[in-house]
């Protein structure tokens, strides 16, 4: 009666490279305690240095806690396990 058609997001996978990961894909797929920056709409990296720590998933709002790596308090943001990072860049 209806069609249903399932959607499914791209997103690039993940490569290990030595003891880090380098490439880009959403908040979600990142492994745990890892070092991003954002991607914004235009393609280009933020400044600002994020950390996806363990367990920073709050399952009431359905977004990630994640913290800059220049905040002393850690005072964090919270996005959508959608969100495009990328863990091309030196740190």
């Amino acid at each position: 009666m209806f069609d249903k058609k399932k959607r499914k997001t791209k997103t690039l996978p993940v490569r290990k490279v030595d003891r880090r990961f380098y490439g880009e894909c959403e908040l979600r797929q990142l492994p745990d305690n890892t070092y991003f920056k954002l991607v914004k709409r235009d393609g280009t990296l933020s400044k600002k240095v994020y950390m996806k720590e363990k367990g920073s998933y709050n399952r009431w709002s359905r977004k990630y806690d994640i913290c800059s790596t220049d905040d002393m308090w850690c005072a964090g943001r919270e996005l959508k396990g959608t969100t495009k990072v990328s863990t091309r860049f030196e740190y």
